[in-house]
């Protein structure tokens, strides 16, 4: 850092950085903008290298430690581990990494500059533990403690990223050697580094659609496709029941492809894998590579030749082979574990004696670009035909990869796609307000509103009890709906949930995903006033009255090929009917979702909710109808006399007492009761607060009893 200053030790960056950045957050994103600076220099930290003889454990030098970085030259040079500190009563803890490796953790006492090098090692959890006398530490980030757990704190680390941890704690000064403070390292995890589900988490993803990007739903490595390249519902059995998917990516030979930046630059204990479906198998073709086939990096291809699936080292070997069958869906995995690579064929090791399943070799550092569906250094040559699906990287610490880790091997757990709270989610929601959209709180799926539906505080007692609701959308019945993307194109193990409140009782979609040729949703049959489900195009199933002005819960569940309508958790009627695959939008309140001009619902919708889960793993204690949430604070209001009033929702107890306090890292006994909080409505409580209005900010909990 001598460029930037001559800052060479501690004391030096905290007169630069302490007195405008206070707090841990605050001073991290301050040099998060030098990190390329840094990691691109031979010197990567705030400090510089440390002298050879001045490592952490004595008289030893840094690299014997392995506190280097690769740097832009392919040399390796010292990382630095000192790093800021705030006052005499605070330490900053400090997390610099090597790009794509796993984080250094370290501790540094702010007063003597005295680095502890036993916390000095590659972690994803670092558990850290001080000496007796020095208690209450807390870990602050941003002024708010996010964590307090006496003499013992536990920090969480992410692969390939840099943090700042400020301590704060009672003598702290005590902190003069390694024997006040102690790490240990759990055992680090398996870690999906990137996963392109290849259209389940794509926005507006359906059947038939070209694909412009498709999303890392572990990361951030989006990839961009060129060419031609489209949705299809053709999936591996295996992949849908392993991982529930629902679409894949076909590549038509046509020049398509997608790619990104590099995902890894991993050389060991790391794995991609993939299913895919050739069209033909007579040429050359790239599946999935991370970096440039011809001089470095790794991933899978089929092998014109002979028609076999292999993994290559670029610029090094070939690894494995396995028959190569047009048309038909296989599963694929290189894996390096310890020093030796394996290429699976649906999770068993495939090769010939003359290209054995294993090896010892070391791949080149991967340099240039990730892609699916061609080489990624040059996409024209060598392009993949056919279907790819479910395409992950992933690393794990040496020697603890099983096959029970792949993808092939997984059973999916219950997962919302989308989740419409019908106002608690919607930045500009007010009570008796126009709505102009509702927020998709587990997705992207943000539906438009359209005729002018209202926020409204009616709500299902039971709703406000297990989902928080306080809120629920009303529509007139004259044109007023609520419309988006296709929210999914699952045929099976999927359900959609709401509350629904009518005004009137006549012919009417509740809520739909697709259109009235092909999908599935809910809705009221006017000829004989009941609910029923529909797949559309195909068949209504199940039947229960439909009662005016009066709250009821729905769901449409299909599980492993047995459709059933739940009308308040209860079975109302079931089908082995199979729902066309859904193809145009989702709908709330619109009877006709390609026109919006028949049957829209008149009353009140909440909570509206769309899931998948492995077959046979849904249980009616998924339903929103029978969730026991955290109890929150609502609704703050302040009456005329200079009293705030609040509410608060998910209330399962009888009485509830709340306290209240301007500091939070006080411990609980020092909280102030205000009282007993009176319940005004069913699921919903009421308490009253007056402070001064010169009184600081204040903060509030609830208790039961």
């Amino acid at each position: 850092m001598q460029d930037w200053g001559g800052w060479t030790n501690a004391v030096d960056v905290s007169n630069h950085l302490t007195p405008n950045y206070f707090v841990a957050q605050e001073v991290n994103s301050h040099i998060a903008s030098w990190s390329s600076w840094l990691m691109g220099r031979s010197s990567p930290g705030l400090f510089g290298s440390l002298p050879q003889n001045d490592g952490p454990f004595g008289n030893q030098p840094c690299e014997t430690y392995d506190y280097s970085v690769p740097t832009n030259n392919g040399l390796n040079a010292p990382a630095s581990y000192k790093l800021v500190q705030a006052t005499p009563d605070h330490v900053i803890v400090g997390i610099l990494t090597k790009p794509d490796a796993l984080p250094l953790a370290m501790v540094v006492n702010g007063l003597t500059s005295t680095i502890f090098g036993d916390t000095n090692f590659p972690a994803r959890s670092l558990t850290i533990q001080f000496a007796p006398q020095i208690t209450a530490i807390d870990v602050i980030q941003g002024g708010t403690i996010v964590r307090s757990n006496g003499n013992v704190i536990t920090l969480t680390l992410e692969p390939g990223a840099g943090q700042l941890l400020q301590l704060e704690g009672s003598q702290l000064d005590l902190l003069t050697d390694s024997s006040a403070i102690k790490a240990t390292n759990p055992p680090l995890a398996f870690s999906p580094i990137a996963y392109w589900r290849m259209g389940e988490n794509d926005t507006g993803a359906a059947s038939g659609l070209a694909v412009t990007t498709t999303t890392d739903s572990t990361g951030s490595n989006n990839l961009t496709f060129s060419g031609e390249a489209t949705y299809s519902a053709d999936v591996s059995t295996t992949a849908e029941a392993s991982v529930g998917s629902t679409l894949s990516v076909n590549f038509s030979g046509s020049g398509g492809y997608a790619t990104n930046n590099l995902v890894s630059t991993a050389q060991d204990n790391f794995g991609v894998e993939a299913w895919v479906k050739p069209a033909s198998v007579t040429s050359d073709q790239t599946i999935v590579y991370n970096g440039d086939t011809a001089t470095s990096g790794w991933g899978l291809r089929i092998r014109g030749v002979d028609s076999t699936y292999c993994a290559l080292f670029g610029g090094v070997t070939f690894i494995g082979s396995g028959p190569a069958t047009p048309n038909v869906w296989t599963h694929l995995a290189l894996v390096r574990n310890n020093g030796v690579a394996t290429f699976y064929v649906n999770g068993v090791p495939a090769g010939t004696p003359d290209n054995p399943p294993t090896t010892g070799g070391t791949p080149n550092l991967p340099s240039g670009n990730f892609a699916v569906g061609a080489p990624p250094q040059n996409p024209p040559s060598q392009p993949f035909v056919g279907s790819v699906d479910e395409v992950r990287v992933f690393t794990f610490p040496a020697g603890q990869f099983t096959v029970s880790d792949l993808l092939l091997n997984q059973s999916p757990a219950f997962s919302t796609v989308s989740y419409w709270r019908m106002g608690e989610d919607d930045p500009l929601a007010a009570l008796g307000a126009a709505a102009e959209s509702t927020t998709d709180s587990a997705g992207s799926n943000d539906l438009a509103c359209y005729g002018e539906p209202f926020y409204s505080a009616d709500v299902s007692p039971a709703a406000a009890i297990h989902t928080g609701s306080w809120l629920s959308l009303g529509f007139s019945g004259f044109g007023a709906y609520a419309s988006g993307p296709l929210a999914s194109a699952a045929q099976d193990n999927f359900g959609l949930e709401a509350w629904v409140k009518p005004a009137i009782i006549g012919s009417a979609t509740i809520a739909n995903n697709g259109i009235t040729s092909r999908g599935w949703g809910l809705v009221i049959r006017g000829d004989d006033s009941t609910y029923r489900a529909v797949f559309d195009g195909v068949e209504y199933f199940g039947s229960s009255p439909a009662v005016p002005n009066v709250w009821t819960h729905l769901a449409l569940v299909r599980d492993n090929g047995l459709a059933t309508l739940y009308v308040n958790g209860v079975p109302a009627g079931q089908t082995t009917a199979v729902p066309l695959l859904p193809a145009g939008n989702f709908s709330l309140a619109d009877g006709v979702p390609t026109n919006s001009t028949d049957q829209y619902f008149a009353g009140e919708l909440d909570e509206v909710r769309l899931f998948t889960f492995p077959p046979g793993g849904f249980s009616t204690n998924d339903l929103l109808l029978y969730q026991n949430p955290t109890p929150s604070l609502v609704g703050p209001k302040l009456l005329t006399n200079g009293v705030f009033q609040f509410t608060f929702s998910n209330a399962l107890s009888a009485s509830w007492t709340v306290f209240s306090t301007t500091n939070l890292s006080l411990p609980f006994a020092n909280w102030t009761s205000v009282g007993t909080a009176s319940n005004i409505a069913p699921g919903l409580f009421q308490f009253t607060s007056a402070p001064l209005t010169n009184d600081a900010e204040r903060f509030f909990m609830v208790r039961s009893p």
